[in-house]
């Protein structure tokens, strides 16, 4: 089976032997396949646009595939930063927290400690404890029991050497 290109040429080849006397019939002829030449071109150009086209739908939408995984990177580091920042917010606030209750502010570096040997003088000590109660906002006589129980741990802890015996 021959291409149309060589339907073309064997049409003109057969219209060029000037020996056919009938002008219309070869005026028609190279007019059809002229007609067929540029149906042809035209086909080849569609064909090429379209594949083009097809080709740059698919670039598009690798791209958009590319653009959503850096999207979705994105948005997870941004969020584990979030919850990092969220954590270190929560551990700050915990240990403030337990800097600032009573009961842990006895472990910690830069208050003063109340102690009590056998040699101290007990009227001193008992006036120095007092103060210490009350920085401490420990109320040995106005919270009851627990206060109490407060002031005497606290008064357990001060005691050292021969007053433990």
């Amino acid at each position: 089976m021959a291409t149309i290109t060589e339907l073309v040429n064997a049409i003109d080849g057969y219209v060029d032997n000037r020996a056919t006397t009938r002008n219309i019939l070869i005026d028609q002829i190279k007019k059809a396949t002229r007609q067929i030449c540029q149906k042809e071109n035209n086909l080849q150009r569609d064909i090429f646009q379209e594949q083009q086209r097809r080709y740059n739908a698919e670039a598009e939408c690798d791209n958009e595939i590319i653009q959503k995984k850096a999207n979705l990177y994105w948005y997870i580091t941004i969020g584990k930063t979030r919850e990092e920042c969220q954590n270190n917010l929560n551990l700050q606030a915990q240990i403030l927290a337990l800097q600032n209750n009573l009961p842990n502010q006895i472990n910690l570096a830069g208050i003063h400690y109340l102690y009590f040997n056998w040699d101290d003088s007990i009227p001193d000590f008992l006036a120095q404890f007092k103060l210490d109660l009350q920085n401490r906002e420990i109320d040995s006589t106005g919270a009851g029991a627990n206060g109490r129980a407060q002031a005497i741990g606290y008064l357990r802890s001060c005691m050292r050497g021969r007053t433990l015996e």
